[in-house]
């Protein structure tokens, strides 16, 4: 049995789909935690306080560019906020308790099996489950493949769960 599952989601259908079986591997003492990653166009590190103050900057006169950013960053971090809420709240109505990790990477270096990989070390996770496209082919090699780079690295069981159509 699984203690700790790590549940990477970027709050597709098909992350919602891989959220039942969380449900069915998440038993009596088992901890759950649920990420996921967003990208944000500047080196400006995220954190609830680092928000706080890009929220009061765009309220003072700066160049456009730089408040673009700023608020780029703020959408980004809201976006993902918003997933995590989402999925910690159909988590809890089927009788599982999870917390929320927000993980980031800069645009220009995305690298989100690492992001989630990082996590599932720093947390000691027993398993990581997430949902996959099944992309292959001309797909695979153009989009990538999260799941794909996740098996490879992963010291620790990936449950990978097909979505309910392939995209």
């Amino acid at each position: 049995m699984f203690t700790r599952i790590l549940f990477a989601t970027d709050g597709s259908p098909t992350s919602e789909h891989a959220q039942q079986s969380v449900v069915n591997l998440a038993g009596y003492g088992s901890t759950v935690r649920v990420v996921t990653v967003v990208g944000t166009p500047s080196t400006v590190e995220i954190s609830p306080t680092s928000v706080l103050i890009a929220r009061e900057s765009l309220e003072r006169p700066t160049s456009p560019s730089k408040e673009l950013g700023v608020q780029e960053n703020i959408q980004a971090v809201e976006a993902g906020e918003s997933i995590l809420e989402s999925t910690r709240l159909k988590l809890a109505e089927a009788g599982v308790t999870a917390d929320t990790q927000l993980l980031q990477f800069e645009q220009s270096h995305p690298d989100v099996p690492a992001a989630i990989l990082k996590a599932a070390e720093e947390w000691a996770a027993d398993v990581i489950v997430l949902g996959t496209h099944g992309r292959t082919g001309l797909q695979r090699v153009v989009l990538g493949s999260v799941a794909e780079n996740l098996v490879r690295h992963c010291k620790v069981p990936v449950l990978l769960v097909r979505g309910p159509h392939p995209e």
